[in-house]
């Protein structure tokens, strides 16, 4: 995934949550466990948020490779709160990418 590519995926996500009527707002307390099931709308504000922090970081050094952890989580929340199928998020990631270079060495995917 090269960091064009990243950005776009990362503004699909926010327009989603956008389209839901949801505005970027951070957890208040990130000490403390999340129950996602309860405060859904909560959750999903705060991936908004996190989809918003990404271009603020992509470009500093090491924002790349952190862009794309941040990425795994945002996405790992919308497929918990049902936004999102396994199918999508493989397309978006470019899972049969790597699923085809691991098949060549063995590697079940």
């Amino acid at each position: 995934m090269t960091r064009d590519e990243l950005l776009k995926v990362v503004t699909e996500y926010a327009n989603l949550l956008r389209s839901r009527g949801l505005y970027p707002e951070q957890i208040a307390n990130l000490d403390e466990p999340f129950d996602v099931v309860r405060y859904r709308e909560e959750f999903l504000r705060h991936l908004l948020w996190a989809c918003e922090r990404i271009p603020e970081v992509i470009d500093k050094m090491g924002g790349f490779l952190f862009c794309v952890r941040y990425l795994g989580c945002i996405q790992g929340g919308l497929a918990a709160c049902g936004l999102l199928t396994v199918g999508e998020l493989r397309r978006h990631f470019g899972h049969t990418v790597f699923e085809r270079e691991h098949l060549e060495d063995g590697y079940g995917v």
